[in-house]
């Protein structure tokens, strides 16, 4: 065990809870109660303790949680249970030893429901600024913009990404200012970039005849945008108009493959499909195509009303989405593993004939 020198600790904030939920004002004051520790292989990280000053994260490496002799289990960082802290997935006796070369980050317990509780202060005197006398604007963050990154992180996209490909993407955002009135995105154009707003407020103009049938949509600083086309390869069917000037991250599509699409959107080969209660497959196509020819077993969800009978779904449930090889169910995919779901998407094996 060896303590690591990192300059940067506060980069871990955004990727761990409850890190995240400390207010940004705070994160000078939450950094010295975070350390980065090596751990060698077999070396023990920590064991259960009903009075633990420290909460323990799991940053790189994988290792081993022994709940007994015949409960034991391994952890990596692409692990959703990875962004909480370990203690949580310990109980009476548990141990965590490290199986390759770790790094875990520890933070001060004390410290941290400390500044738990000034970032719920200051939530609370942010939504109700309107209600406090002009003495108390002090507690108030005029620079509220600056929250776009939490509010981001905490968003169904994020929560789907390992913490690593979070981290990527935040540092590797291109800044653009953008003026009021300006079009970012029009409706038929090829996707190209993928957006998130930093500053400003945008809305979102859809199609007549797109899936929101010409709704229109505000977006505020953390939300996104533009990463459908990029999914499914098409063409934008929403225009996004700044309604006052700000600063928008963007990323292009190399990278919005690299660190979003890769992730997300996974194929799985139908000869290789498991058992058949283990799975349902769903068929994206028209219901005139889906009668022509499908899956045996499958049912017709058109791509157009995923969204609406998604919460119909079983969130326990393997979703298999074909037919193979159509962007329509990359793009299903995408939907339904945002929404929590466990998805792929079909891809036919090449014969090695």
């Amino acid at each position: 065990m060896s303590n690591v020198i990192d300059s940067n600790l506060k980069r871990y904030i955004y990727q761990f809870s409850p890190l995240k939920d400390i207010a940004p004002k705070y994160h000078e004051k939450l950094t010295p109660a975070l350390k980065l520790t090596s751990y060698s292989p077999k070396a023990l990280i920590t064991k259960h303790s009903k009075h633990s000053k420290l909460l323990h994260f799991l940053v790189e490496g994988s290792i081993e949680i022994r709940c007994s002799f015949e409960n034991r289990y391994t952890l990596n960082p692409e692990d959703r249970r990875s962004q909480k802290p370990l203690e949580e997935q310990l109980q009476n006796r548990s141990t965590v030893k490290a199986i390759t070369e770790c790094k875990i980050l520890t933070a001060d317990v004390a410290q941290l429901d400390q500044l738990q509780g000034w970032s719920h202060d200051y939530t609370i005197f942010h939504l109700d600024e309107g209600e406090l006398s002009l003495q108390s604007d002090t507690l108030i963050d005029d620079n509220f913009h600056g929250d776009w990154d939490h509010t981001f992180i905490s968003s169904p996209l994020a929560s789907s990404l390992p913490n690593s490909n979070i981290h990527q993407l935040l540092s590797q955002l291109e800044d653009i200012a953008v003026q009021k009135g300006q079009t970012i995105i029009e409706d038929h154009s090829e996707g190209d970039y993928f957006y998130i707003i930093k500053q400003g407020h945008a809305v979102v103009k859809t199609a007549s005849n797109g899936p929101f049938q010409g709704k229109a949509f505000d977006l505020y600083p953390g939300n996104y945008f533009g990463d459908e086309a990029l999914i499914a390869n098409t063409i934008r069917n929403a225009s996004v108009v700044m309604k006052s000037e700000g600063v928008l991250g963007r990323l292009d599509r190399t990278l919005f493959n690299q660190l979003i699409k890769q992730h997300l959107v996974t194929p799985l080969a139908i000869q290789t499909q498991a058992p058949k209660e283990a799975f349902q497959i769903i068929d994206v196509r028209l219901p005139i195509e889906y009668k022509q020819g499908h899956e045996p077993e499958s049912s017709n969800m058109p791509i157009s009303s995923l969204r609406k009978k998604m919460t119909s779904l079983n969130q326990s449930m393997n979703y298999i989405i074909s037919p193979a090889n159509d962007s329509r169910s990359e793009l299903a995919t995408y939907l339904l593993k945002q929404a929590g779901f466990n998805a792929w998407y079909t891809q036919e094996q090449k014969s090695t004939a």
